[in-house]
Formats: structure tokens, sequence, C-alpha cells
């Protein structure tokens, strides 16, 4: 999936990563092939000491609905790791994330019939 994805990097602002060596957080977004997989991700990592809000991209046409909550490891469990097919919608357009945790977010393209979770994999 990820060898032929295309992958952008972020940091707080979109298309801004800051590579610098006391950088202490980091995004981006993995675009596989729709063909392959049909869903994006957004991956966030706040390991600063306080929160953070990082700017969410755009929602293409193509997505059967906007940035869905799969992983947020700052939340109790059981919501900080849900299912992806019932992962909680994401309204706004940054998301809050709160010091060293980690976020992974979903957007499922097309139709999202192709789009199953097996839970033994």
């Amino acid at each position: 999936m990820l060898r032929r994805a295309a992958i952008e990097w972020h940091g707080v602002r979109l298309g801004c990563p800051d590579w610098a060596d006391d950088s202490h957080s980091i995004a981006c977004t993995v675009r596989p092939s729709a063909v392959v997989v049909p869903l994006w991700l957004h991956l966030i990592c706040n390991a600063y000491w306080e929160p953070l809000d990082f700017d969410l991209p755009a929602v293409p046409e193509q997505a059967e609905s906007g940035w869905r909550r799969w992983i947020d490891t700052a939340r109790r469990s059981p919501e900080d790791i849900v299912d992806p097919v019932v992962a909680p919608l994401v309204a706004e357009r940054q998301y809050h994330v709160m010091p060293r945790s980690f976020v992974a977010l979903i957007l499922v393209i097309g139709s999202g019939s192709n789009f199953t979770v097996d839970a033994d994999a």
C-alpha cells in the first residue's frame, strides 16, 4: 500500500513540515491508489508537551464522507482505537491533538463498497 502511495508531509499547517532537530510534531497524508485501497490516511504525531491544532486536508469530491477518527491515543479505551467502519466523523477543518499522542484519520474514497475490515487480519 505505501510503496505506490502518494505521501504529503505536513506540520500543524498543511504542506509545512518542520524537519528541524528540535521539532516535536509531524503529520502526513497517505493516498494509495483507490484501486488498491479505497481510502486515504492522515497521520498526526504530537510529541510536544502542549496540545496542538493540526490543519486537515480538504475532502475530495469522490469521498464517501469526511475525515473519520480511527485512532487517537489521548482518548480513553475503547475510544482510543475504533473499528474504522464506524469511526466518528470529524466535522472541523482542524484536529486538536493532545500532548504526546498519535492520531490516525481515515477517508473512504468512492462508495466504500470495496472497503471491509477483517478483524482477524
